[in-house]
C-alpha cells in the first residue's frame, strides 16, 4: 500500500500550525447586516457580537465605514446578536439561528441615541430568504431531520425530496443524480471533508445497499446544493450533499432509540404480474444512541454517536420464463454451476444484513478567536446472501440462483480535524486535515463455475464480478483564507486528495455463457463466451491485482462584493488538476497477447498513457439582487463552469487487460473455443503452456490520450418571495451542458460495409489489426444536456408546524448513460456516435416532492415524506446484433410482426426503427407518514412512541428491465418496489 506523509506530521501541523483558521460555510453558515441610525446614515465602528447559546462561543466584529459588519463560518445552533457604540442604546437581537450552508443577510439594523444608558432587545428570527445566495440551497433542519419518516435513517435520503434530484435508474448502486449530471459526479461532503470513494464513484461506503457511514442519530443538519456553487468547491458538475454533524454543548444532552419492523402490517409482494407472493419472514431492527455535554463550559465538548441495523430481507427468486422440466443433467449430461433443475432454484430465501456506525466528536475553544474541532466515524457492513440488483429495503423478486449472490463487507474510518481562528477582526483562515480508509471485501457465494446467464430468463452460478477484494486510502488537506474589506469578501485557498486503492479483480475470471433465449439453452446454442485469463506467468486472480492512485490539487480565488445594499455580485475563479496513474508500458513483444503475435502499433493506440488533467479552469459568476432591500424578496443568478472527477475504475483495465498481464475475451458467433460449460483454468496459464497456439483473438483495453474530465457550464436564474410571514414562493430555472463525458468504444472495428434501409452503418466484423478482437477504448466524447424549470413552497416552522414543496419540470438528453461502466459499450452505431442522442435513462419530465412535520395538541407530531414522478425512458431492443458489430443493443424495428407484442408491454410505439430509450415506464407515488407521541419521563427526559408507514398507499410502483422486443416478457415489470410497511419505534431524550 504506498503512503504520501505521515499522521503524525501533519496532525503536528494542525496543531502547531502558526497561521491559524477558520471553517468553510460548508460546514458552518455565514452572517452579515448593516448599523445605521435612525436617519438611515451608516454607523461605522459599531461592536458586534455574537454569542452561540448552546455552547457559548462568542465572535465580535467591528462596523466597517459603510457601517457593515460580518460574520463567517459561525456552528450552527442559535445565536444573539448583540450591538453597541457609546452614545447609542444597546441593541439585543435573540432568535436568530444558524443552519448548515446559510448566508444570511440581516439588512439594516437601527440603533437610535440614547438620552440614558438602556438596551433594547429584539425577538426576531433569522431571515426565511437568504437574499445574498445566488443559487437555490435546500436545508433540512433538525426538526426536519429528528421527525421525518426515513426508511433506515440514512441520511442520503433527505436529498431525494429535494428539487433537480433524482435516483439513478438502472445502475444498482444507489448513487443519486443531482442537476442532471450522472449520480457519480455528485460530490458529497461531511464536516467540510470530501466523503467520496474515488474508485468506485459513489459515497463512502456500501453503494448497493441501504448502508449508512454516518447514523443519522449523528446528523445536526443537511444541505442541498443542485444548481452550481461557488468556486471554494468544486470536482462535480452536478451539486453537493453538504453535512454538518452534531456537536455537544453546555448541557447534557443524550438519546437512545430502537426501532422495528416485521412481516405485520406489510403489505404483500407481489411479482410484475400483480400476483401475490409467499415470502420468508422480513424483520429490520434498528437500535442505538447518542449523548453530548461539556468537558468544560464555554470551552470544550464531547459527542458521541453509535446506530446498530441488523435485517432480513426476504426476496423470491423466480425465473422471467417457465423452467419447467429444464434441466442441465438432461441437456448436457450433469449439473453444472451448482445447479441441475432450474426450477428447483425457486423460492423464497433472504438476505441478511447487518451495519454499525459510530461517530466520536469533540470541540475545543482554544482561545477566543481559536478553536478546534477533531471527529472520528467508523463503519462496519456485512452482508449474507446479498442480491447485488435487489431494491429497496422490503424484499425483490430476482430472477438468479441463490449461488449467484454475494458475501459482502465493508468497514470504514476516518477522521478529520479542523482548527479554526479569528485573526482581528477581518481576517480568517482555515486548516483541515482528513484521513481516512475503506476495506471492502467482495465475495461469492459459491465457487460454482461458469456463470451461465439466460437473456430472457436468468442466470445461475457464481457472480461474475466476484471475488473482489479492495481497500481505499484518503489524505485531504485544505486551507482556507479570508480577508474582508471595505463592501468585498475576498477569499482564497487550496485543496490536496491524495487517494490510493490497492484492489484485485478479475471479472468474469472463471467463465461466463450467454444464451439469447430458454429455447436457445435447451438447444445448446450460446451466443456469446467470456472469459478473463492470466498470461506470462500471472495467474487470473493476480493478473488483476493492482495499486494505483490519484492526486488532486485545486485552488481558487473568489469575492463576495456588496457594491450597495440589496445587491450581491460573486466572482470567482478555479483551478482544478487531477494527476493519474500511469501503466506500466511493456515491451512491444511483451506486450501482446502471444509473443508470436505483433505488437499495438497498428492503429496508433498505446497503452500505459492515462493523461492527467491540469487544464481545468473555471470561471463562476453570481448575483442575489433584494430589490426593496427588506429581506423580503431575492432575484438570483448565475453561471460558472464545473469539472467533475473520473474514478480510478475507469483506469484499472488499463493495468490489466493489456494482453501482457491477462487475455480477456469477448467473443461472439462463430468465434467460440470450447462448447459449454468449458473455460480456461482460473489459474491462468503458465509460459510455454499449449494452450496459447489455439487462444482466441483477445480484447485490449487503453486510455485515450485526449481523455479530459467532464466539463459542464452551468446557468441558473431565479426570484423568490416572502408572501406572508415565514411563507415563500420561488420560481427558478436551471440549464447545464456537458462535453467530455466518459464513454466506451470499440477502436478495432473496421468502417461499415454498407448500410441499411434504416441508415444504419453494416459491418462484415473485420479488424483493423487482425491479431486482436475489441481494442477496448475509455474515452470522454459523450455529452449530456439538462434544463429544468422549478417552484417551490417553502413553510419556516411557526404556527405549529412546517413544510417543503417543490415541482420540477425537467429535460434530459444524452448520448451515452454508462454510470462508470466496466465493460461493454453503450454505442449502437459505432460510426456515429450522435446518433444516440436523445431522453437519458435518467431523464424524469414531472417531479413533485414534498416534506411537514405538524406539531399536535397533547404533544403528537404528524410528519410525511411525499414523491411522485413520471415514468423514466428505456431501451427498445431488437435482441440481435442487427448491424453485426459485434453488440446485440440494437435497437428493434417495429412493424406487423411485432406491434401487438409492444402493445402488450404497455409501450405505444411508431412503426419503423426505434431511437434510443423510446420506451416508457410507469410513473411512481409513494407517501411515508409518522405519528409519534412524546411523554415526560425521568425529570428533563422525553420518552416518545413511534409509528411510520412507508408506502402508505402500497402502490407497487412497478418497472422492467426487459426491453427486448424479441423476447416474449418485453415490457414484463419485473422490478417491484417496497410494498407498505409498518415500522414502531421508541426514543428517549433528555
Amino acid at each position: 500500500m504506498k503512503r504520501s506523509g505521515t499522521l503524525a506530521t501533519v496532525l503536528a501541523v494542525l496543531l502547531l500550525a502558526a497561521t491559524p483558521a477558520f471553517s468553510q460555510v460548508i460546514g458552518a453558515g455565514n452572517m452579515d447586516g448593516r448599523m445605521v441610525d435612525a436617519t438611515g446614515a451608516v454607523l461605522p465602528g459599531v461592536t458586534v457580537t455574537v454569542q452561540n447559546l448552546d455552547t457559548g462561543l462568542t465572535r465580535t466584529a467591528i462596523t466597517e465605514s459603510s457601517g457593515r459588519f460580518t460574520f463567517l463560518s459561525l456552528p450552527v445552533g442559535p445565536y444573539t446578536l448583540t450591538a453597541e457604540l457609546s452614545g447609542f442604546q444597546t441593541l439585543k437581537r435573540e432568535g436568530l439561528v444558524m443552519t448548515v450552508g446559510a448566508i444570511q443577510s440581516l439588512g439594516n439594523m437601527t440603533i437610535e441615541v440614547a438620552t440614558v444608558e438602556e438596551i433594547i432587545t429584539v425577538t426576531a428570527e433569522s431571515p426565511l430568504i437568504e437574499t445574498s445566495r445566488a443559487v437555490v440551497a435546500t436545508t433540512f433542519n433538525e426538526r426536519a431531520i429528528d421527525n421525518l419518516p426515513i426508511q433506515g435513517r440514512d441520511y442520503k435520503n433527505f436529498a431525494l425530496n429535494t428539487p433537480n434530484v433524482v435516483p439513478v435508474a438502472n445502475s444498482g448502486r444507489r448513487t443519486i443524480s443531482m442537476g442532471g449530471m450522472k449520480g457519480l459526479d455528485t460530490n458529497i461532503t461531511v464536516d467540510g471533508a470530501d466523503f467520496n470513494n474515488t474508485f468506485f464513484g459513489s459515497a463512502t461506503g456500501q453503494p448497493e445497499v441501504p448502508y449508512f457511514v454516518i447514523s443519522q442519530e449523528a446528523v445536526q443538519e443537511f444541505q442541498v446544493l443542485a444548481n452550481g456553487f461557488s468556486a471554494e468547491f468544486g470536482r462535480s458538475g452536478g451539486g453537493f450533499l453538504n453535512v454538518v454533524t452534531k456537536s455537544g454543548t453546555n448541557e447534557a444532552h443524550g438519546s437512545g432509540f430502537f426501532f422495528s419492523r416485521g412481516d405485520w402490517g406489510r403489505g404483500t409482494l407481489q411479482d410484475g404480474n400483480g400476483d401475490d407472493l409467499d415470502n420468508s419472514a422480513f424483520s429490520q431492527q434498528q437500535f442505538g444512541g447518542s449523548i453530548g455535554g461539556p468537558i468544560v463550559q464555554d470551552k470544550a465538548h464531547f459527542f458521541f454517536a453509535v446506530d446498530r441495523q441488523g435485517f432480513d430481507r426476504p426476496v423470491r427468486i423466480a425465473f422471467n420464463r417457465d423452467v419447467s422440466g429444464v434441466c442441465n443433467s438432461a441437456i448436457w449430461g450433469r449439473p453444472i454451476a451448482g445447479v441441475d433443475c432450474l426450477s428447483d432454484e425457486e423460492g423464497d430465501t433472504a438476505e441478511m444484513l447487518t451495519n454499525t456506525a459510530i461517530l466520536a466528536k469533540v470541540d475545543m475553544q482554544l482561545s477566543q478567536n481559536n478553536t478546534l474541532s477533531l471527529r472520528y466515524n467508523f463503519s462496519d457492513f456485512k452482508g449474507e446472501n446479498f442480491f447485488s440488483t435487489a431494491g429497496g429495503t422490503a424484499g425483490s423478486v430476482q430472477s438468479l440462483a441463490e449461488n449467484g449472490t454475494n458475501l459482502e463487507a465493508n468497514r470504514a474510518h476516518s477522521f478529520v480535524a479542523t482548527n479554526t481562528t479569528v485573526i482581528g477582526t477581518n481576517k480568517f483562515n482555515e486548516l483541515r486535515f482528513q484521513y481516512s480508509f475503506e476495506d471492502r471485501p467482495r465475495l461469492g457465494q459459491s465457487d460454482d463455475l461458469p456463470t451461465t446467464v439466460i437473456n430472457d430468463t436468468g442466470r445461475f452460478g457464481r457472480q461474475w464480478f466476484l471475488p473482489i477484494t479492495s481497500n481505499h486510502s484518503r489524505i485531504q488537506i485544505t486551507d482556507n483564507f479570508t480577508y474582508l474589506f471595505g463592501d468585498h469578501d475576498l477569499k482564497m485557498g487550496a485543496d490536496l486528495n491524495i487517494t490510493d486503492t490497492a484492489q484485485a479483480f478479475y471479472g468474469w475470471g472463471g467463465g461466463y455463457y450467454v444464451f439469447a433465449t430458454l429455447e436457445d439453452f435447451v438447444d445448446q446454442n450460446h451466443f456469446q463466451f467470456t472469459q478473463r485469463v492470466g498470461l506470462n506467468g500471472f495467474s487470473t486472480p493476480g493478473s488483476g491485482t493492482i495499486d494505483i492512485g490519484q492526486k488532486e490539487m485545486a485552488l481558487y480565488v473568489q469575492d463576495t462584493w456588496r457594491p450597495k445594499p440589496g445587491l450581491t455580485i460573486d466572482l470567482g475563479l478555479r483551478w482544478e488538476g487531477q494527476w493519474n496513474p500511469q501503466a506500466p508500458v511493456m515491451d512491444q513483444g511483451l506486450q501482446s497477447l502471444n509473443p508470436a503475435n505483433p505488437g499495438l502499433d497498428t492503429i496508433g493506440l498505446v497503452q500505459g498513457d492515462i493523461p492527467n488533467d491540469l487544464n481545468n479552469i473555471a470561471p463562476r459568476f453570481g448575483f442575489a439582487w433584494d430589490p426593496e432591500n427588506d429581506g423580503r424578496t431575492v432575484v438570483r443568478g448565475g453561471a460558472g463552469i464545473f469539472y467533475s472527477r473520473t474514478n480510478l475504475l475507469l483506469m484499472a483495465n488499463s493495468f490489466t487487460a493489456n494482453g501482457y498481464r491477462q487475455a480477456l475475451f469477448f467473443l461472439f458467433g462463430d468465434d467460440q473455443p470450447f462448447t459449454y460449460p468449458g473455460t480456461f483454468p482460473e489459474a491462468g496459464l503458465p509460459p510455454g503452456d499449449p494452450l496459447y497456439d489455439n487462444l482466441p483473438r483477445s480484447d485490449i483495453a487503453f486510455f485515450d490520450n485526449a481523455f479530459n474530465n467532464p466539463r459542464t457550464t452551468r446557468f441558473n436564474l431565479g426570484v423568490e418571495h416572502e408572501v406572508r410571514p415565514n411563507l415563500s414562493l420561488g420560481a427558478d430555472f436551471v440549464f447545464a451542458d456537458t462535453k467530455n463525458g466518459h464513454r466506451r468504444t470499440n477502436e478495432n472495428l473496421q468502417p461499415p460495409i454498407g448500410t441499411d434501409a434504416f441508415g444504419r452503418g453494416l459491418y462484415d466484423r473485420s479488424t483493423i489489426d487482425g491479431d486482436y478482437n475489441q481494442f477496448q477504448v475509455e474515452g470522454s466524447t459523450a455529452r449530456r444536456r439538462y434544463s429544468s424549470f422549478v417552484l417551490s413552497a417553502r413553510k419556516r416552522f411557526a404556527d405549529d408546524f412546517q413544510f417543503q414543496a417543490f415541482y420540477t419540470w425537467s429535460d434530459l438528453k444524452t448520448d451515452d448513460d454508462n454510470e462508470r461502466d466496466s465493460s461493454g459499450f453503450r454505442n449502437t452505431q459505432p460510426e456515429s456516435l450522435g446518433a444516440d442522442w436523445a431522453l437519458s435513462e435518467m431523464h424524469v419530465r414531472h417531479r413533485f416532492v414534498a416534506n411537514a412535520v405538524f406539531d399536535l395538541p397533547a404533544d403528537f407530531i404528524f410528519s410525511t415524506l411525499i414523491t411522485a414522478q413520471s415514468g423514466s425512458p428505456f431501451n427498445v431492443t431488437s435482441g440481435n446484433d442487427d448491424n453485426n458489430d459485434g453488440n446485440r443493443n440494437d435497437y428493434a424495428v417495429i412493424d406487423d410482426s411485432n406491434r401487438a407484442l409492444a402493445q402488450s408491454g404497455g409501450q405505444d410505439l411508431a412503426d419503423g426503427l426505434q431511437g434510443r430509450n423510446s420506451g416508457s415506464q410507469p410513473s411512481t407515488f409513494v407517501m411515508d407518514i409518522r405519528f409519534s407521541k412524546a411523554f415526560a419521563f425521568g425529570g428533563a427526559g422525553r420518552i416518545e412512541g413511534l409509528f411510520e408507514v412507508f408506502n402508505l398507499f402500497n402502490t407497487a410502483n412497478r418497472s422492467s428491465t426487459n426491453g427486448s422486443i424479441g423476447s416474449p416478457n418485453f415490457g414484463f415489470l419485473n422490478i417491484v418496489n417496497a410494498p407498505r410497511q409498518i415500522q414502531i419505534g421508541v426514543r428517549y431524550t433528555f
